[in-house]
Formats: structure tokens, C-alpha cells, sequence
């Protein structure tokens, strides 16, 4: 039996948006502030970030969905405004059952771009 995936849902600019963070590799060790590392994939901008829509899941859900690894990672906030701001498009993207959350920050994207993300992007949880 299959489950269906979630409706689609509006992202509205006030929306938080979940993003998680390795502690190893998208925080500054020095200021403990995310890192524009966390918007790149083997060092080049992303230009499809994966995200989750705060208000369809909980913090410790989308931490879950790491599995063993997720003492490794701590969660990021960003606003949907806030990216929207800087140039991308944020969309709701359910493509899994299991994760009804998931959604998308969609763009043309630089090193520029990839900086501001993280300075409008806050640590919900700091690393131990």
C-alpha cells in the first residue's frame, strides 16, 4: 500500500524554514556562526537547497531524519523572506511520504549568495 504524499502548501515570507547543519563542516569553529559551506555541495553553490517547512515538522524530526548520524548535525532556521530577499524562490516539495515537510530554496546560486544565506540563518540548537 503507498502513502500519499502531502498538498502542496504555500510558503509564506514569514515562514521558518529548517536547514540541518553538520558541525563539522558548516560552522565556523572560530565564531560558531554557520558558514556559507552550509549552502554547497562539494564546495560549489547549490542552486536546489533542501530544507524543511518549520511548521509542518519539529525540530527533532527533521534531526531524526540523519539516523545514527544526527549528534553530528544541529539545526539551522532561515525565513523564507529572508531568502526570497536575496534572490531564490522557496516552494514546498513533499516528494517523500515521510518527510511531508520537505521543501525547496531555488536559484541561481554564488558564493555572494551562499554568505548571506548563512548570516540570515540562526542555530536553533548549538553545538555541544
Amino acid at each position: 500500500m503507498s502513502e500519499e504524499i502531502a498538498e502542496l502548501e504555500e510558503i509564506a515570507d514569514n515562514d521558518r524554514l529548517y536547514r540541518r547543519l553538520s558541525i563539522n563542516s558548516h560552522i565556523n569553529p572560530k565564531t560558531g556562526k554557520v558558514s556559507s559551506a552550509a549552502f554547497k555541495r562539494n564546495k560549489k553553490p547549490e542552486n536546489s537547497i533542501s530544507v524543511d517547512l518549520a511548521r509542518l515538522t519539529t525540530p527533532q524530526e527533521t534531526l531524526d531524519r540523519v539516523g545514527d548520524r544526527k549528534n553530528h548535525f544541529v539545526l539551522g532556521v532561515l525565513v523564507a523572506g529572508d531568502a526570497r530577499s536575496i534572490g531564490f524562490s522557496v516552494r514546498h516539495d513533499p516528494i517523500l511520504p515521510e518527510n511531508p515537510a520537505h521543501s525547496l530554496i531555488e536559484g541561481q546560486n554564488d558564493g555572494e549568495k551562499c554568505s548571506r544565506l548563512a548570516e540570515a540563518t540562526t542555530i536553533l540548537s548549538p553545538p555541544a
